[in-house]
């Protein structure tokens, strides 16, 4: 049997080990698609602009691995052609970034896969625990250390 310190090293220690767990499940998953968790995050993250093209640095604030090199991932998605990326005429290190028809597509289909890492919650949780677990995921987020 494993020894901690005491409860909140324990808790600490489960989050990492499981939020590594879960991402290495997505990983598997999206590799059918030939996408990485972070290209599959972006292009949600654009799927969600319906159409109105965004900065890279708009993306990469918004992106759940916000330390990702969002140039390399968005190069490897316009090499895929499911974006494009467009340098703005009045300033040229801005570029527009929008997903295309096949990015659309390939972004449901994933979505359908990767929902399957949500259902480990869903068998594993009910729904009372999985809202207050969401509670204090915001809640050590919101904490200020200074």
């Amino acid at each position: 049997m494993q020894s901690f310190s005491n409860d909140f090293q324990r808790a600490y220690l489960n989050l990492i080990f499981t939020a590594n767990y879960l991402e290495a499940t997505m990983q598997q998953r999206l590799k059918q698609y030939n996408l990485s968790p972070p290209q599959f995050n972006v292009l949600r993250i654009l799927r969600g602009q319906k159409g109105t093209p965004m900065s890279a640095l708009a993306i990469q604030e918004r992106m759940i691995h916000r330390t990702s090199n969002v140039t390399r991932i968005l190069e490897k998605l316009v090499e895929k052609k499911l974006v494009t990326r467009e340098n703005k005429p009045d300033n040229r290190r801005m570029i527009d970034v929008l997903i295309t028809e096949k990015g659309l597509e390939l972004v449901h289909r994933a979505s359908e896969t990767a929902d399957d890492v949500i259902r480990i919650l869903e068998i594993a949780l009910q729904a009372e625990n999985a809202k207050n677990l969401g509670d204090w995921m915001d809640a050590i987020r919101n904490v200020k250390m200074d």
